[in-house]
């Protein structure tokens, strides 16, 4: 009987062993809840709170390393491109772009996209309103112009709001 004997006492601690499994097992999910409910948000709140502040020295270190090594290289690049090709070329501030030589500059000075790029960039006073409408009669006449030398008719369509397409449908 000695062996039924410990056979029952090794039961009752395994099942003494069991119920402190147990125990432990809902000590560690009520922890886990106040984890989840109390911690958490806090390091979130933490972590989001810090974030900006470590995207904005993130983005200076890009932004001085674009100022000081990406940006020279592309004007370098840029510079011998353009001294290699034409050394004549012409900068056209408006339209913030280099031109072959000052024979391309003079016809592009005249161009629709040059004449709307210098009325908007210079539209910063009270006459902008002026500018604006006189940008956009330039670009309508022009536009007119294109059309009339165009058309195979010899009246040239008005600048209305209908595109000139349906204009032409309905002649």
């Amino acid at each position: 009987m000695p062996s039924s004997q410990l056979l029952n006492d090794r039961l009752a601690a395994a099942e003494q062993a069991l119920l402190e499994i147990e125990n432990l097992a809902c000590d560690l999910r009520v922890l886990l809840d106040k984890l989840r409910a109390e911690v958490l948000p806090e390091l979130l709140a933490r972590a989001l709170r810090v974030l900006p502040e470590l995207l904005a020295r993130d983005l200076r270190v890009l932004l001085d390393k674009l100022c000081t090594e990406v940006l020279p290289e592309l004007e370098l690049q840029k510079d011998n491109t353009r001294k290699a090709g034409n050394s004549d070329a012409v900068w056209c501030p408006d339209c913030e772009m280099w031109l072959n030589g000052p024979t391309q500059y003079e016809d592009h000075k005249i161009g629709r996209k040059h004449l709307k790029n210098g009325t908007l960039k210079a539209c910063d006073g009270p006459s902008c309103g002026e500018q604006e409408a006189v940008a956009a009669s330039l670009v309508c006449l022009t536009a007119l112009a294109e059309e009339a030398s165009a058309a195979d008719e010899d009246t040239a369509p008005s600048c209305d709001d209908e595109p000139p397409a349906k204009r032409r449908r309905e002649k």
